[in-house]
């Protein structure tokens, strides 16, 4: 590649022997490091990388992640060690990526590198494509089909528009709420540098694939309740709504041990950075608790939305996210006013208060809701 220059002191390699590399950087864009991929030609075997810029590397890693703020003059060295015994002698290459610097060049299709902003379009294009994918769906399911979903258009109806806004808006607006608060805790990190915003990134990563199970039960906990409250079987419907605390509970005491016990373990599987390690592995045992609180507060307000309750615990995260978690992070994270500057922790230090206050709150409200035409017993 033009906009780099990769130089290695052999390109063979013998039993324990150990390679030295150098890469300079002159890409005239903004990118946020380098990564390097071993390949062994015509070997299935990997290559241990054990340092970078002088920092030795405590685990075996196959692929390396060199941070540009640790690249002075946009420069790295680096050495990997073969711990295999070779049958032969290997000729080695070191295809590089750029982090936020890829393109596509292909005979007479060319896509240039666009950096974060290909982010953007890749998002956009993957929700265009799955709306047409559903789209046809709805339209040949033999399910959906005698529905006319697509076909056999009416005049809108205002009232049920109406009822359905009316309904609908304040889960969007509690959405929004939940979005709004994480994007703005990444750009209030941003000023900490690359380095705590990469760990914060990493611990939110997880905890946000963690977070896809209690959402998908409390999704079916909505449609559950619903159902049976439209059948009036009100009785089974707050059985269900209750037993969903202990099944949120128990949920959250299987993701929380896993969080704090396998910290370090899930940093490393990001990155290579062993200052980018140290903060994700300081955040994950302040995630494990967010966890907890975060999977009975989604329970509970989706058990509320079975109900058709859905003011009430807008106000409740309006009050718990926009309220507490925001001012009480800033506050934790950058000023002396409670205690010493907390960093990154002091945000997820106020995500734990802000989720604590949501739940507490929202468990109260589902004991207390009485739906019409149900009689408390």
């Amino acid at each position: 590649m033009k906009d780099i220059e990769f130089n290695l002191e052999s390109k063979e390699i013998h039993p324990n022997s150990e390679i030295k590399g150098t890469i300079v950087v002159s890409y005239p864009g903004r990118y946020d490091g380098v990564v390097i991929n071993t390949q062994i030609l015509d070997s299935n075997e990997h290559i241990i990388y054990k340092s970078y810029n002088g920092k030795k590397i405590s685990q075996n890693i196959a692929r390396l992640f060199i941070n540009k703020d640790i690249m002075p003059e946009n420069k790295a060295e680096f050495t990997a060690l073969i711990e295999f015994e070779p049958k032969q002698v290997y000729e080695i290459k070191f295809p590089l990526n750029y982090i936020f610097i890829y393109g596509f060049d292909f005979v007479i299709f060319q896509l240039p590198a666009m950096g974060g902003i290909g982010c953007g379009w890749a998002t956009s294009i993957s929700n265009w494509i799955a709306t047409l994918a559903l789209l046809i769906y709805l339209s040949r399911s033999a399910t959906f089909k005698n529905f006319h979903l697509i076909g056999d258009w009416v005049a809108p109806a205002r009232e049920e528009i109406a009822r359905l806004l009316k309904l609908g808006l304040p889960i969007g607006f509690t959405m929004f709420i939940e979005v709004s608060m994480f994007c703005m805790i990444a750009l209030f990190l941003a000023p900490l540098g690359s380095t705590t915003v990469a760990g914060h990134q990493i611990v939110l990563n997880v905890a946000s694939v963690m977070f896809m199970l209690p959402l998908s039960l409390g999704m079916a906990l909505t449609l559950r309740i619903s159902f049976l409250v439209g059948a009036s079987d009100h009785d089974e419907a707050r059985l269900l709504a209750r037993s969903s605390l202990l099944l949120a509970v128990g949920i959250s005491c299987i993701n929380a041990p896993l969080l704090f016990f396998g910290r370090e373990w899930l940093a490393s599987l990001y990155t290579s950075d062993v200052n980018v390690q140290q903060v994700a592995t300081t955040l994950f045992m302040l995630a494990a608790l967010f966890q907890i609180v975060d999977v009975i507060q989604v329970t509970m307000i989706n058990v509320q939305r079975g109900y058709k309750d859905t003011k009430t615990p807008m106000f409740i995260m309006l009050l718990s996210f926009w309220g507490i978690c925001l001012p009480l992070g800033y506050v934790l994270t950058f000023k002396d006013w409670l205690t010493a500057p907390l960093g990154a922790p002091g945000f997820w230090m106020a995500l734990i208060a802000g989720l604590t206050c949501a739940a507490l709150l929202l468990t109260v409200r589902m004991f207390r809701f009485q739906p019409a035409g149900f009689a408390a017993r």
